[in-house]
């Protein structure tokens, strides 16, 4: 459990704040499947190929892990992102929170992520901002 888990808290909390990607393939396993709101991938490449892009042109971004929940062969994991970026909400920080649910055996096979990516990027564009959260002001009860 701890040879999959600390190398994956470590790259999350540590390495990915300097876009440092050089340990991806110590963290997840050559077959790892990894989906998100945005994607689903399969493979080691497209999983580097994704974080390549996701970085390109964040000014910051830094993961807090507060629990992580782990068994045998799998973990679920809650934690908060802080992004910038300079193209989204004038380049202001951006905190989103979500949950991972891991399957490993030494590396990371599975990574699925669940935030609300309304929260992370629709909120905090200008036009659809506006539109999203007034739809969301109107479900409210």
């Amino acid at each position: 459990m701890k040879q999959a888990l600390e190398p994956f808290e470590r790259f999350y909390t540590q390495q990915l704040a300097k876009a440092d990607l050089s340990s991806l393939r110590e963290v997840y396993s050559p077959h790892v499947e990894f989906i998100d709101p945005v994607d689903r991938l399969a493979g080691i490449d497209a999983l580097e190929s994704y974080f390549h892009h996701l970085m390109n042109g964040l000014e910051s971004c830094h993961f807090d892990i507060s629990t992580i929940q782990a068994g045998d062969a799998e973990a679920f994991v809650i934690w908060q992102m802080r992004i910038c970026h300079p193209r989204v909400r004038g380049g202001a920080e951006i905190c989103i929170e979500g949950a991972s649910h891991l399957k490993f055996t030494s590396q990371i096979d599975y990574h699925r992520d669940y935030y609300d990516l309304g929260a992370m990027l629709y909120e905090h564009l200008p036009l659809l901002g506006r539109a999203v959260r007034r739809l969301k002001r109107r479900l409210a009860l």
